[in-house]
């Protein structure tokens, strides 16, 4: 799923990987704070929803998508 900018997943350690009924959902294996949310509004008005995963399984996906 090509949501965002290159930049914006790798900077905030994010993967778009589904956008369904209003939502992107992104996994990430790091907490997500105020400052990520935030940033993310810039990029995008659907409802963001986070998914935590493991940090070998985001590097996993991380190579299989970028």
């Amino acid at each position: 799923v090509r949501s965002l900018p290159r930049a914006v997943v790798s900077d905030l350690h994010v993967l778009p990987f589904r956008i369904e009924e209003g939502s992107l959902f992104l996994a990430t294996s790091r907490a997500p704070g105020e400052e990520v949310t935030s940033k993310l509004t810039q990029f995008t008005r659907l409802r963001v929803v986070f998914h935590l995963t493991t940090a070998s399984n985001f590097e996993e996906l991380r190579e299989a998508v970028l």
